[in-house]
């Protein structure tokens, strides 16, 4: 629920308030943090982590959306669990 109300200011909200915009900004990053982001990008392993963190993002979002989009049941829960596992073997 806390992802949907996010996306939802993301897009109804956050371009017309800056208040908002800000929020949204802070909990992107938030999410960015739980998916890895480094701290520092001024490295090569700190680029790549960044880029990372950015793909399991973006992945982690769109999954999101395409569940509220009315995918078939459990078909976004089990592609996150494809990714987590595919992630794994890496």
């Amino acid at each position: 629920m806390g992802l949907d109300l996010i996306l939802l200011a993301a897009v109804e909200r956050a371009p017309v308030d800056t208040e908002v915009a800000v929020m949204v900004a802070e909990a992107f990053a938030a999410l960015g943090r739980a998916t890895g982001a480094p701290a520092r990008t001024d490295t090569d392993d700190g680029v790549e982590a960044a880029a990372l963190s950015m793909a399991l993002t973006a992945a982690v979002l769109g999954l999101r959306v395409r569940a509220r989009a009315g995918a078939a049941a459990g078909t976004a829960d089990q592609a996150g669990a494809a990714l987590a596992h595919r992630l794994d073997q890496h």
